[in-house]
């Protein structure tokens, strides 16, 4: 805002602190100003509205700053409410792809974990709302099973892979008799 000047763009009067000539000042507000030292600023408003003034001002300025600030809380808020989110969801689609590659169940949520934090994560949601979450790796976008089925494989993965468990006693059994039957 120009201080020297005597209308804001709205056109409403603007009280400038000084002015040259009270003509410049609308005849509604000249008893605002008293004469002062003469010179090229001849006027200047008087001391009790100017502190009105400036009173005013600052409780606007209070204003605006707290509504910046607030403005800035929410959108920290926001975007804090939309990273647990997105979050939440990736974890749900590794979790599910692990559970499914019978990876065990105490160890799912750990490397879930590990996969989350390893790679950048998209999240495309279609028209009718269902999400299609991929990984960005320096391969390009891979699903989630993908990620998971390559992180089994890997070296990384040795210790979540689904336990091998031995035939059941019944499998043993029939070879055995199996085996006896040919002699």
């Amino acid at each position: 805002m120009d201080r020297n000047a005597t209308h804001f763009p709205d056109g409403s009067f603007a009280a400038p602190r000084h002015v040259a000539n009270i003509d410049d000042i609308p005849e509604s507000h000249r008893d605002w100003y008293e004469p002062h030292n003469g010179g090229p600023k001849a006027f200047r408003l008087k001391q009790h509205i100017w502190a009105q003034f400036k009173e005013y001002i600052e409780q606007i300025e209070t204003v605006e700053r707290e509504t910046t600030e607030g403005i800035a809380k929410l959108d920290a808020r926001l975007a804090a409410s939309k990273l647990a989110r997105h979050t939440e969801r990736v974890m749900a689609a590794l979790s599910a792809s692990l559970a499914a590659a019978n990876t065990p169940t105490t160890l799912i949520r750990g490397a879930a974990s590990i996969l989350l934090e390893q790679h950048h994560w998209e999240i495309e949601t279609g028209y009718d709302d269902e999400a299609v979450i991929s990984a960005d790796t320096p391969f390009g976008l891979q699903s989630v099973d993908g990620l998971v089925e390559n992180f089994l494989e890997s070296e990384d993965g040795a210790g979540f892979r689904p336990k091998k468990t031995a035939p059941s006693d019944g499998f043993f059994t029939s070879m055995i008799a199996q085996m006896k039957m040919r002699r």
